[in-house]
This record gives C-alpha cells, structure tokens and sequence, in this order.
C-alpha cells in the first residue's frame, strides 16, 4: 500500500517518536493509525541506519568511550520465555568524547557474540590509534584484542558504590549510591593504556596512579588528597631511615 501522508504528518510523527511519544499517544495526537506510524519508523530507521553506514567512515576520532544500554522488547528477561517475547535488548554504543559523535553501535544482548561484532565495527570506522575507554564487562578485553590488535590505547575503569538504604526512601531505588573508589585496570593482551581513561556516558575521568593510591590509604577520600598524604608518608619514611643511617654510621666511626 502506498504511503500518502503529506511530508508535515510524517514529520510530526517522527519527530514525536524521537522525543520518546508512544505510539498510541502519536496516533491520537495526529490522528494516523498505529500501524502506518510504526511502518514509517521502520523506513527511517533503516534509512538512517543506511547514511550512518555510509558516512562513518575513516574517522579521525581520538578519545572514545564506549557503554551499554539496557531495554526490553515485549517483556524483561524473567518473563520473556513464559510470554515468547525478545526479552532484554541491549545498544552497545561508541562515543566520541570530544564532538559526542557516535560512531557505532549495535543493539543485541549483552555477551561475547555481540561485544565482538560491535568492537571490530568500531574499529573498522576509525582511521588512526584511538583511547578506548570501556567497563569492566569481561567480553570487552578479547572484542578489543581481535578488533585493534595493538594498534589501541585501552583501559577499563569498574566503579564500587556505597550501600544504599532502599527502604528509607523509596523514591531513589533506581538511582545508584553514592561512589567510594573508581579503579582503573589495563585489560587485554598486547594493549596499553594512558593516563586518562574514561567510560560511558557519564564521563567520568581517571588517574592511573592516583587510583591505586588512593584504594591504598583511603577510599574514602578524593585521590589528589590520598595521594598527597601518601607522599607526605613516604617522606617522612625517607628521613627517620636517613636519621637511623646516619646515628649508625657515627657510631661505627667513634
């Protein structure tokens, strides 16, 4: 059947479908039927996957994060198989820290199979070495060692969040606790990693070496001010084994 919306309806229902509009809320606001608009959603969306393809290509991105989103189709993983639906979806995307370009994504479940397929996707767009910063997802390390080889800056970052009271207030049960201790590892055989690393959207940035001083004294406390009393201990050290030295060295000499 041929589609005779006029360019300002299918306009007016994209656009709503972009801000996140239901279906049926789009079908009352424009007066088309639900089906017509989902069909015009499948056209666009495989038209822009089409140009995306086309134009991302020989990138000259720098920095890059990469993340995961979660979804569901139809119902979330624990009743999907009772409802024979898809289940949870996952939309592994690639940003771009510096122009907030996304050069990849994949959407699929979040294991090897897809991880893989999205790593060697990504680094099949960029055209020079790149600082790729991701999670701790295990499938992360080998996706990125058989997608870039050496030829890659990488590092993941895992976070560790307080405890959170879910009962006191029921109105934050999805938000997460507050941060203790953000520590950086270098994952993969044959990658290196720098001193900046950041993952996901949230843009969160990390020191290697303050890091792991940090973890050491305190955790507690922001990692300048851990590292700067590490380095006032170690000082400290370093004259009382000075002093010690010296006093031996006078006695030997009396």
């Amino acid at each position: 059947m041929a589609n005779n919306l006029s360019t300002e309806k299918k306009t007016l229902a994209v656009s709503m479908l972009a801000e996140g509009n239901s279906i049926r809320s789009i079908e009352r606001v424009t007066g088309v039927h639900r089906d017509t608009i989902m069909r015009l959603g499948v056209r666009i969306g495989e038209g822009c996957a089409k140009l995306h393809d086309q134009k991302m290509r020989g990138l000259g991105c720098k920095q890059i994060e990469v993340d995961e989103i979660w979804g569901f189709i139809g119902a979330k993983r624990k009743n999907a198989d009772r409802t024979g639906n898809y289940g949870d979806v996952w939309t592994f995307i690639a940003l771009d820290s510096e122009t907030k370009l996304i050069p990849s994504f994949v959407v699929g479940k979040r294991d090897a199979y897809h991880t893989k397929m999205f790593i060697a996707d990504l680094a099949d767009r960029v055209s020079n070495r790149i600082q790729l910063s991701s999670d701790a997802m295990n499938a992360y390390a080998d996706a990125v060692e058989r997608g870039f080889g050496t030829e890659v800056d990488y590092g993941q970052i895992e976070k560790t969040y307080s405890v959170t009271n879910l009962n006191k207030d029921a109105a934050s049960r999805y938000t997460l606790g507050a941060t203790l201790t953000a520590c950086g590892d270098i994952a993969g055989a044959g990658v290196t990693s720098n001193d900046r690393r950041t993952t996901g959207i949230a843009n969160f940035p990390c020191s290697a070496a303050f890091e792991k001083i940090a973890i050491a004294t305190d955790p507690h406390r922001t990692a300048v001010e851990s590292a700067q009393r590490f380095s006032a201990r170690i000082n400290v050290l370093i004259q009382v084994d000075y002093r010690r030295l010296l006093g031996k060295m006078r006695g030997l000499l009396q």
